[in-house]
């Protein structure tokens, strides 16, 4: 059995060709195509492919081809889909895309996997062995997280991701999150909130990892929870679960999480490297827009400084072209990163997924360019109209405030209060300020 898992790419605008990055160390390898890769019988021959990194051989003759689908890849899977489809090769396709568009995403596979893998998975399995695969198979409830298989991790070579403060491997600890921001195709997907694995069964795959070695040198456990600290008690307990491992681990923290110390003192001596930390706007009528109203008003400097004095490396997640945003956004972010220290930033801007509450918003108020943008290629810059921008262009905005961010003054001014960590995270800046220069602000993307 011969099975093919892709995660596509996506295409640059400017060029019309695939974004393609040059080098993998400091990179995350993908969670989902191992993970899916330890659905299949033991014996079976599987490739992986992540093609921002590698190539797809479309000429080898595969029993199977999986693609998992987000929307700014959704022209690219589409075209991959159909190649193999044309070489009568089946193709089955899932991921968040194939669950906003469902429809359109049948018109280029043979099945489709609606909900999470997980409850329909002896189905679909089943009916592929005996050549009979539905077009679409739809998980009628929830996964409850037990008894997770562990990626197949033996097939990423981990060596060609590993950076000087470690080698990332991703894990998962819960799927969802109780938040409902306008511009987030999470709810959307994960109906229900959030569903947690036993802290346990996560303790135990973190001692199976270490313990396979896996030619993982000073492992960086990241765990891509959208929102691993929504629940207060459940982050002590895992927290304290991990204190006797002493491993490095990072993760998606909420603002609420901030006003708990302890808490993050805890996360600190557990091993907690790095923190992402989503504020998305400075601009307080973007925040409330996106109903992320609890953002507003908080005290940033105060956060910067907690997990300073903790010595975690905060990352600050930003989005800007809000319809509520105006010129003067750009601005105010480079002095709000600069004023509060934060030494790693984040930076997009807003891209309007299909079925989520901005995009409705954008389409009855008709300020799309093209309602299904993502069947062609797309610049993230262009995809609606923003009359508070005035004439100029999202693009070229964007790019005037990372250089701004990229300028080795504001790179001093927001690495310097880390102490600890200033000579990495400068190098780390400045060599994002060479990236910037050289290939611009499609290095971002």
């Amino acid at each position: 059995m011969r099975i093919l898992i892709v995660q596509p790419g996506h295409y640059c605008s400017k060029t019309g060709r695939l974004l393609k990055s040059k080098h993998k160390k400091g990179l995350c390898p993908s969670f989902i195509l191992p993970y899916l890769a330890a659905f299949f019988p033991k014996n079976a021959e599987i490739t992986l492919i992540d093609e921002t990194l590698q190539n797809i051989d479309f000429n080898i003759r595969y029993d199977l081809v999986g693609i998992t689908v987000m929307t700014p890849q959704a022209k690219r899977a589409y075209e991959i889909g159909q190649q193999f489809r044309d070489r009568k090769i089946p193709v089955a396709m899932g991921g968040y895309h194939v669950n906003l568009c469902p429809e359109e995403a049948e018109n280029f596979s043979d099945s489709i996997i609606i909900g999470e893998a997980e409850p329909i998975w002896d189905e679909f399995m089943a009916d592929f062995l005996m050549g009979s695969l539905k077009k679409r198979y739809t998980a009628q409830k929830r996964f409850d997280m037990k008894s997770m298989v562990l990626p197949r991790f033996d097939l990423i070579n981990f060596n060609q991701y590993k950076a000087f403060y470690g080698t990332k491997v991703p894990l998962e600890t819960s799927r969802g999150c109780i938040n409902k921001c306008s511009y987030c195709c999470t709810p959307k997907v994960y109906k229900g909130g959030i569903i947690y694995r036993p802290v346990n069964e996560v303790i135990e795959d973190v001692k199976r990892i270490i313990k396979d070695g896996l030619n993982i040198k000073k492992p960086l456990f990241v765990f891509i929870d959208d929102n691993l600290t929504s629940c207060p008690d459940r982050c002590e307990e895992l927290f304290n679960a991990l204190r006797p491992l002493r491993i490095k681990w990072s993760g998606y923290f909420s603002t609420q999480v901030c006003k708990q110390p302890d808490l993050i003192k805890l996360a600190a001596r557990s091993g907690c490297f790095s923190a992402f930390l989503g504020l998305e706007s400075v601009n307080p009528s973007a925040l409330k827009a996106a109903n992320k109203e609890f953002n507003i008003k908080e005290d940033y400097s105060a956060f910067a400084k907690l997990f300073r004095d903790n010595n975690i490396i905060l990352i600050l997640g930003m989005i800007v072209g809000f319809p509520e945003d105006y010129k003067s956004v750009f601005h105010d972010t480079v002095h709000f990163l600069n004023t509060h220290g934060i030494p790693v930033a984040v930076m997009h801007p807003l891209y309007p997924f299909p079925k989520t509450d901005i995009y409705h918003r954008l389409k009855q108020e008709g300020m799309l360019y093209d309602e299904e943008f993502w069947r062609k290629i797309h610049s993230p810059y262009e995809l609606f109209k923003n009359s508070n921008l005035g004439d100029d262009s999202l693009e070229g905005a964007f790019e005037n405030m990372l250089s701004q961010i990229m300028s080795v003054r504001s790179i001093l001014k927001r690495t310097w209060p880390t102490k600890k960590y200033f000579l990495p995270l400068f190098a780390y800046n400045i060599a994002l300020k060479l990236m910037l220069k050289k290939r611009g602000i499609w290095a971002f993307v």
